[in-house]
């Protein structure tokens, strides 16, 4: 064995024994916490993706087929309760777009 390494490595039976000890314990800990809290925020992410997408739902849904006082009521309501801004713009308003090609696909297109 080198001699750099004698100076880190215990010197005495019991110090070496703690060490065979302690090391996988704390290793094998910090690795579970680790795949927990993975797994944790994980499943966290995606039930609050699924939630605001719900919720996305249930305001287009409330505010199709209704005059435009409900719409603002249900834009309000939207607001206070849910912390989403709306903004209800006229049908008239909207106008389709092109899709955005990336700078690849641009040049793709004009080539072909």
């Amino acid at each position: 064995m080198k001699p750099w390494m004698r100076r880190f490595l215990p010197q005495t039976l019991f110090a070496r024994t703690m060490l065979i000890l302690i090391v996988p314990m704390v290793l094998v800990q910090a690795i579970s916490a680790y795949m927990f809290y993975d797994r944790h925020w994980e499943n966290v992410r995606r039930n609050m993706a699924a939630v605001l997408a719900d919720e996305i739902a249930l305001l287009v849904k409330e505010t199709e087929n209704v005059g435009y006082t409900l719409q603002r009521m249900t834009a309000y309501h939207a607001d206070t309760y849910l912390g989403l801004q709306v903004e209800l713009l006229d049908v008239h308003m909207l106008t389709p777009q092109p899709p955005h090609l990336s700078d690849e696909a641009e040049v793709l297109r004009r080539e072909l």
